[in-house]
C-alpha cells in the first residue's frame, strides 16, 4: 500500500505534516525509479535518428510524432536534468513544534494566537525551510490554505484548531511542482507495464 493511500485512509487527527511530506518524497522515489527503467529497457536508442528523416508533412510523419518518444529521450543527456529536477523537489521535514495545537484554546483571543501561530509557521516552511516561495507570496498563501482546510473545533469547554494536512499539502506539492511545468523535463516516458520479456 503506497504512502499516499495510506494518508487517504487515515484520520486527519492522526496525520502531521511530516507524514505528508514523506508521502511526497516516496512517490518522487517511485517516480526516478521508473524513470530509470524505461531508459535502461531502451538500449537500442529506440526510435532510430533516422525517424527525423520523414517527409514533413507525410502520414509516416505525423504517425511518427503521435505515436514514437522524441529522438534520444532515454539518453543520459535528456535524463540526467530530469533525474535532478525531481531530486531537487523532494521537500524537507516540517521544522516546527506544533504539539501545542492539541491543547485547545478557551477565549477567542487564544483561538486567534493559535490560528496566527500555525499560519507563521507555514510561512516559514514556504520561506526558510523549503525556499519555494518568497515572503509576499507566503505571507498570503497560509491564510488561503488554513480558510479552506482547517476547521474549529469544539470538545468539551476547549476549542481546537484541526488542519486538514493531506488537503494543505497537496496544495503546496502542486506550487513546487509548477516549477516544472515550463521546463523541457516537464514530461517523462515511463513503461506502461513492467518486466515484460525482451521479445525474441
Amino acid at each position: 500500500m503506497t504512502a499516499k493511500r495510506v494518508l487517504d485512509e487515515t484520520s486527519i487527527y492522526e496525520v502531521g505534516p511530516n507524514h505528508c511530506i514523506s508521502a511526497f518524497n516516496e512517490s518522487l522515489n517511485r517516480s526516478l525509479g521508473e524513470v530509470a527503467e524505461a531508459a535502461s529497457a531502451n538500449p537500442a536508442s529506440w526510435p532510430c535518428p533516422e525517424v527525423a528523416l520523414l517527409e514533413e508533412f507525410s502520414d509516416e510523419h505525423r504517425a511518427a510524432e503521435l505515436y514514437l518518444p522524441s529522438i534520444g529521450w532515454s539518453s543520459s543527456e535528456k535524463i540526467e536534468p530530469l533525474y535532478c529536477a525531481l531530486r531537487d523537489c523532494k521537500l524537507p521535514t516540517f521544522p516546527d513544534d506544533i504539539s501545542w495545537l492539541s491543547i485547545g484554546s478557551n477565549f477567542g483571543k487564544e483561538i486567534e494566537t493559535h490560528r496566527s501561530g500555525l499560519e507563521n509557521c507555514l510561512i516559514r516552511y514556504l520561506t526558510q525551510s523549503s525556499k519555494m516561495m518568497g515572503l509576499t507570496l507566503a505571507t498570503n498563501e497560509p491564510s488561503v490554505m488554513l480558510q479552506k482546510n482547517a476547521r474549529l473545533e469544539l470538545h468539551n469547554s476547549s476549542f481546537y484548531i484541526v488542519p486538514k494536512w493531506v488537503m494543505i499539502f497537496r496544495r503546496i506539492f502542486n506550487w513546487w511542482l509548477m516549477s516544472l511545468s515550463t521546463e523541457a523535463f516537464s514530461a517523462a516516458y515511463v513503461l506502461e507495464r513492467h518486466s515484460v520479456a525482451s521479445p525474441t
